[in-house]
């Protein structure tokens, strides 16, 4: 409960200049004593309370301390506090919470310069499955303790194989959850799926940190070399739903309505789970591959549903 207090103190005192012991007192219906205690406690974690004299006096935090609200807008304040809010959902991570707790003292509340400051609109929802969840908070804990992981890996093949790995980053991308790790099977860069990790341990073994930029992407380069493109060409039914999912500059309107896309997409398995989750009529041009394993599925699908 006083921990709770003091972090609910702390907001106030960032988001106000000056507040009174007795109005503290009164809004947590605790003694003014009780205020007074709270406020050492504040400073003896480093946080600066002042104390201002007088009538209208009361208490405050040294202006050094507190984020200038002029370097962001009330909304692009919103907008980092609703993606620090996702963020710690979809990998539960407290520490980014309580960032974000932070950031919604500071935004100003009712009007800025006469207009009305819009209530947060944006909205991630990044979360994962729990059991995606689960691992993924594994990885976070062998990146922050540099401890190899262990897990058995089903590739796109359907084929398994036992790694163990240095876990590097932790990225989003194609809408899932990858690891960005040295793997030790392969004695290379690697971008492990984190849906496709079964059996996934820390182990007790560290291992030292990699001369390596995270800031440059290099998972970007790893991504098509652990599912190589290939240039593809579909038809379509619907070219409007089309720049849902594909860039314009592959997209060519027929003149039925449909639509000819070409573009290079990850490996021939993944291309097929992909378009028959468009959920629209299509027809694989090229390559004959890509054809076949389509009309393979389709196949096996309707003799289970028949």
């Amino acid at each position: 409960m006083k921990a709770q207090r003091l972090l609910s103190i702390t907001m106030l005192l960032l988001n106000r200049d000056c507040i009174s012991a007795p109005e503290l007192a009164s809004r947590f219906e605790v003694s003014a004593r009780t205020i007074y205690r709270d406020i050492e406690s504040l400073c003896q974690a480093g946080i600066p309370v002042v104390a201002y004299p007088g009538s209208g006096g009361g208490y405050g935090i040294m202006g050094e301390f507190k984020i200038d609200r002029s370097l962001m807008r009330p909304e692009e304040l919103g907008q980092l506090t609703a993606t620090l809010s996702s963020l710690s959902a979809a990998v539960g991570d407290e520490k980014l919470r309580q960032t974000a707790d932070r950031l919604k003292a500071i935004v100003p509340k009712g009007k800025v310069a006469g207009q009305p400051v819009p209530e947060n609109y944006l909205f991630i929802d990044l979360a994962p499955a729990e059991r995606v969840r689960e691992r993924i908070g594994l990885i976070r804990r062998g990146i922050e303790e540099r401890r190899l992981v262990s897990f058995s890996y089903v590739d796109a093949g359907g084929k398994s194989s036992d790694r163990s790995a240095e876990s590097l980053a932790i990225v989003f991308i194609w809408q899932a959850w990858y690891l960005y790790a040295w793997c030790h099977s392969r004695s290379d860069y690697r971008l492990f799926k984190i849906a496709r990790m079964n059996d996934l341990k820390l182990l007790p073994e560290r291992f030292p940190p990699r001369e390596i930029d995270l800031d440059a992407r290099p998972w970007n380069k790893a991504w098509p070399e652990s599912s190589p493109f290939l240039p593809t060409c579909i038809r379509f039914s619907d070219a409007g739903r089309c720049l849902e999912h594909f860039d314009e500059k592959d997209i060519s309107v027929e003149p039925s309505g449909s639509a000819l896309v070409q573009a290079k997409l990850p490996a021939e398995e993944w291309v097929v789970n992909y378009l028959f989750g468009l959920g629209q009529d299509f027809e694989v041009l090229e390559p004959e591959s890509l054809r076949d394993l389509v009309a393979e599925r389709a196949r096996s699908a309707l003799e289970h549903n028949s």
